[in-house]
C-alpha cells in the first residue's frame, strides 16, 4: 500500500509515472512532475540522509523464500559510497563475512572495484549507452538455497560487518538472480566456479545489466547480437564470466531481465574492440535489442584478498 507522500515507494511510483509521461506536453508535464517530486522528498526522507538500508529485512526474505528452493541462488550487490572510507569499509565487509559466508557453503564469486575509463569517441557513447559508473563497488555471492540467505544475514557477525558499512553507503541496489541460461538449456556456469584468478593489474570487467524491449528480446539479443560479438570478444583473449537471471530486487529501483559478467585483458582492449570497424558491424543488433544497456567497468579486487589480509 503506498498512498502516503512520506512513503519512499509513493515516491518512486511518482517519478516512474513522471517518466512514463515523457513526450506528452513534456515542459509542462516536465516542470509539474520536477514540482511534484521536489515536494515529495522534502517529506520522504530521501536525500543525504536518504541512503537505503543494505539490511534485507523480514519481508525480503519472505519474498525471497517464495520461490522453489531447486538451485543455487546469487545476490548482487552494487554500492555507492559518500565518504573515501567507504572501500576501505567494504573490504573490511569482505574480510569479516567470507569466513561465514562460506561456513554455510557460500562463496563470494566476484567483488569488484570501479575501474573507470573513458572511450574518447561521441559515436560510442551514443550507441553504446555509456555513462560515468555510479556504483564503487560490485559483490556477487552465491547461496546454496534462499534459506541460507536469511542464516547468513542473521549471523550476528554479518549485522556487525553490514553496520559498519552502513555508514558510508550513499546508494545500493540489490538483486536475487538464479542461473538460468539461454532457453533454460543450461545452468551457468556461476553455480561451480569460484572468484576468478586472473590478475587484477589490468584485466577489466564489464557489467552488463540489460532490459530488453519487447519479449522474447533476449532471443533476438543471444542469436543477432551475442553470437557474433562473442567471438570478437574471445579473439581478443576476453570471455564471458557467467551470465544470470535476475529474479527479484530486493534494494533499489531499476529493473534489469539479463546480467552479464565479461572479462577483458585491460580497458585499451575493450576501448579498441568498441571501436573497431568488425565490432560497429554488429553493435546495432544490440541497441536494437535492449532498452537498457549499462555497461560498468570494475577491477578483480577479490584477487587482492589472501588469507584474510588485503594486499599493501
Amino acid at each position: 500500500m503506498i498512498d502516503t507522500p512520506g512513503d519512499p515507494d509513493y515516491v518512486r511510483l511518482v517519478i516512474r509515472r513522471a517518466k512514463s509521461m515523457k513526450g506528452k506536453s513534456s515542459v509542462l508535464l516536465g516542470g509539474v512532475a520536477i514540482f511534484v517530486i521536489s515536494i515529495l522528498l522534502s517529506h520522504s526522507g530521501f536525500g543525504e540522509e536518504g541512503a537505503p538500508d543494505i539490511s534485507l529485512e523480514a519481508s525480503q526474505f519472505a519474498l525471497l523464500e517464495s520461490i522453489p528452493d531447486e538451485h543455487p541462488v546469487f545476490v548482487m550487490t552494487l554500492l555507492q559510497f559518500d565518504r573515501e572510507e567507504g572501500i576501505a569499509s567494504c573490504r573490511d565487509f569482505v574480510d569479516l563475512t567470507v569466513p561465514h559466508l562460506r561456513q554455510l557453503g557460500g562463496e563470494l564469486i566476484f567483488y569488484g572495484e570501479a575501474q573507470r575509463f573513458d572511450i574518447e569517441d561521441q559515436g560510442a557513447h551514443e550507441i553504446f549507452g555509456f555513462r560515468p559508473n555510479p556504483w564503487d563497488a560490485l559483490l556477487v555471492t552465491r547461496f546454496p538455497s534462499r534459506r541460507d540467505v536469511r542464516a547468513f544475514c542473521e549471523k550476528e557477525e554479518y549485522q556487525a560487518a553490514v553496520d559498519s558499512l552502513q555508514a558510508s553507503v550513499k546508494d545500493a541496489v540489490v538483486y536475487a538472480l538464479n542461473g538460468t541460461g539461454y532457453k533454460n538449456i543450461r545452468r551457468s556456469s556461476a553455480e561451480t566456479f569460484g572468484p576468478p584468478d586472473f590478475p587484477a593489474e589490468d584485466t577489466l570487467y564489464m557489467l552488463n545489466l540489460l532490459h530488453f524491449k519487447h519479449e522474447g528480446g533476449h532471443e533476438d539479443y543471444v542469436e543477432n547480437y551475442g553470437k557474433k560479438a562473442m567471438p570478437l570478444i574471445r579473439k581478443r583473449g576476453g570471455d564471458i564470466l557467467f551470465g544470470l537471471h535476475p529474479e527479484q530486487l530486493l534494494i533499489g529501483e531499476e529493473e534489469y531481465e539479463r546480467v552479464i559478467l565479461v572479462r577483458y585483458p585491460s580497458s585499451d582492449v575493450f576501448a579498441e574492440m568498441m571501436l573497431s570497424d568488425e565490432y560497429q558491424a554488429v553493435a546495432h543488433f544490440r541497441e536494437e535489442a535492449i532498452d537498457i544497456g549499462h555497461l560498468y567497468g570494475f577491477s578483480n579486487a577479490f584477487e587482492e584478498l589472501k588469507l584474510g589480509e588485503w594486499k599493501e
